[in-house]
């Protein structure tokens, strides 16, 4: 079996519905987390300068959504068949597309645009995506988004959704829900899941009271290692 590594900050971020989906899919992987001093430091080493990446035996590849697809497809939750393969890319990238909406508020320094910018996202951007969200949930008829099993995009959805529940998005209401009584159903259902239960209770997932990331990691985190990238022409 090959040797797989992840590497990302010790933050749940884009990298939290890859590390679920490792775990759900039963694939082994050493999650390594490091700090932005230790970014800094291989930062111009890495192909894009950015995290997350995953090595893969000699192999290292970045960007969120090919390390998610890749972990989906051996690990059983990315479709063979195209019509639905198709479907679970359009919701991930659905879920791109809120997050590409949010980001701008986030690097607002001007306190009182944020908080002006936050109000049109709460009163009106993201309303119109979760009820694009909820439409096709009651289309779909079913639990998950894409049949009847969990698949990444399920995974996707679920990991940013907790993070807009959590509420700290300051001018971003924790109910920013409630009128979604599907989309609510899904995280719910996710959350159930026996393998996404223990990832949170058990492994990588499992949080302080406040959401963060226990300090230090908490087993099976691997524990945190001088990072060696393989030469292979990136």
């Amino acid at each position: 079996m090959s040797s797989i590594t992840l590497t990302y900050f010790d933050i749940p971020g884009p990298a939290e519905a890859i590390r679920l989906a490792f775990y759900v899919g039963g694939i082994p992987f050493k999650d390594q987390r490091v700090s932005r001093q230790e970014f800094a430091k291989i930062k111009q080493d890495l192909p894009f300068a950015q995290l997350p990446i995953l090595t893969v035996d000699e192999e290292v590849f970045p960007q969120s959504a090919a390390i998610l697809r890749y972990a989906g497809k051996i690990g059983g939750l990315y479709p063979s068949d195209p019509i639905a393969a198709a479907k679970v890319d359009a919701v991930i990238d659905c879920m791109f597309d809120i997050q590409a909406v949010i980001r701008p508020s986030i690097y607002e320094t001007n306190a009182q645009r944020k908080l002006s910018m936050r109000k049109e996202l709460s009163e009106v951007t993201l309303p119109l995506w979760l009820q694009y969200l909820e439409r096709w949930l009651e289309r779909a008829g079913t639990t998950f988004f894409v049949g009847e099993e969990i698949t990444i995009c399920d995974l996707v959805i679920y990991t940013r959704m907790k993070w807009l529940r959590r509420g700290v998005l300051v001018g971003i209401p924790s109910t920013i829900l409630r009128n979604f009584r599907r989309v609510r159903a899904h995280s719910e259902a996710v959350a159930s899941h026996p393998k996404v239960d223990d990832y949170y209770k058990n492994g990588p997932g499992k949080v302080t009271g406040d959401g963060s990331p226990p300090i230090p990691p908490s087993p099976p985190h691997s524990p945190l290692s001088p990072i060696t990238l393989p030469s292979n022409g990136d």
